[in-house]
């Protein structure tokens, strides 16, 4: 994958951050939808997690995160 683009985010502690992006297919549970990719080098995770998905790459194909198990859940999409 490319990752042509640049843009900066905001961290929670006040500081920028320079990432890459590129635009790339996500797959949750055998769903499958567009969005962007960014590349955070400095993001440290937790041992055993490879990456971290944003809402929208959740949202998109029909998923959220239950807040009181942590688990995904299947939601039905109302278009608008």
């Amino acid at each position: 994958m490319e990752f042509r683009h640049e843009r900066v985010r905001r961290l929670p502690d006040g500081r920028a951050a320079r990432v890459r992006y590129g635009i790339g297919e996500v797959e949750v549970l055998g769903e499958v939808t567009g969005g962007d990719i960014e590349v955070w080098p400095d993001l440290k995770l937790p041992t055993g997690v490879d990456a971290l998905l944003g809402v929208t790459a959740l949202e998109k194909p029909g998923f959220r995160v239950d807040p009181k198990t942590g688990r995904l859940e299947r939601v039905e999409l109302y278009l608008l």
